[in-house]
């Protein structure tokens, strides 16, 4: 797969909250940092702020594109 056809893969499941799929883009000792917010997840918590609260992705986003 090229890598245009990753990102828009990976972003695919963001939007779907496809959590399973997801899994798969991690290793599982992963550390996934936001650096506008200071804050550091490993992937199941990951997983869970995307998948149970995308109101949080949605504001994390807003802060990565828009500041």
């Amino acid at each position: 797969m090229d890598i245009k056809s990753f990102i828009i893969e990976y972003w695919k499941h963001v939007a779907s909250q496809n959590e399973l799929e997801l899994k798969k883009y991690f290793h599982e000792d992963a550390c996934i940092r936001w650096h506008n917010t200071n804050e550091e997840f490993n992937v199941s918590e990951f997983l869970r702020a995307n998948c149970d609260y995308p109101e949080y992705l949605a504001f994390w986003l807003k802060g990565y594109f828009y500041n």
